[in-house]
């Protein structure tokens, strides 16, 4: 019911937990992407092989979606870190 007030450096040590598993769970996603990626590339040069362009075309847009995608996912995860270690810089301090 009552709970002691939050220590800097408990706090400090909740923000890294959240800030790593968010980093994993980031990095899951991106390692999925580049699976993916691969598969699509594997498509590609299949489709091609049979001269099939409308599917080809298909795939290539898919594959320059799913690279967005990932350096999004690289860009969030750089910024999560970031913050974390502001959060941790800030904690030094105090």
């Amino acid at each position: 019911m009552y709970s002691k007030p939050a220590t800097p450096k408990s706090l400090a040590r909740e923000v890294k937990q959240t800030t790593r598993r968010s980093e994993r769970d980031i990095q899951r996603e991106i390692e999925a992407l580049n699976r993916q990626e691969k598969q699509l590339v594997l498509d590609i040069k299949s489709a091609a092989k049979q001269n099939n362009t409308k599917t080809t075309n298909m795939y290539a847009k898919q594959l320059l979606q799913l690279r967005n995608t990932r350096d999004r996912l690289t860009g969030m995860k750089t910024q999560v870190a970031s913050a974390g270690m502001q959060v941790n810089t800030l904690c030094s301090f105090t």
